[in-house]
């Protein structure tokens, strides 16, 4: 019965101790300033990862032609991890020579927020937003 008593005791403690015992797993925090959100969207850019586009991406996401007068397009996460390549390689048409938004992007150290409210920014045909106290990437005109 001793022996018993044991074994079961050591069938509940040393679970617990296994678990209690490894290290918690960190999940990274999201990025709040516009800094933060600027680096880490840089990084994403500069590496092609669209997952971490997307994870800094609101949706449904939205585009639309060159022309605000063009209709906005909702996208979902699919739709728009489909379009990623499309929008980095756009020409935004801020030189008189051809660039893409990818170049622009590697050559922007600094994102700031618009004068007017401070909570958009835009950056060629890209726009960005703060929501619920983060930034997002929100917007961008694509010329399909």
């Amino acid at each position: 019965m001793k022996g018993f008593a044991v074994s079961l005791l050591l069938l509940v403690v040393l679970p617990a101790t296994v678990t209690c015992g490894r290290p918690a797993e960190v999940q990274p925090r999201a990025p709040v300033t516009i800094g933060e959100f600027w680096t880490a969207f840089r990084a994403a850019v500069a590496a092609t990862d669209r997952e971490a586009l997307a994870s800094l991406t609101e949706f449904p996401f939205q585009t639309r032609g060159p022309s605000d007068r063009d209709p906005l397009v909702p996208r979902d996460r699919g739709s728009f991890q489909r379009i990623v390549g499309q929008l980095l390689e756009a020409d935004p048409g801020m030189r008189p020579q051809p660039e893409t938004m990818r170049d622009l992007i590697a050559r922007t150290s600094d994102l700031r927020p618009s004068p007017a409210g401070g909570t958009t920014a835009r950056l060629g045909s890209f726009v960005f937003r703060e929501v619920q106290g983060r930034w997002r990437f929100t917007m961008a005109y694509l010329d399909e």
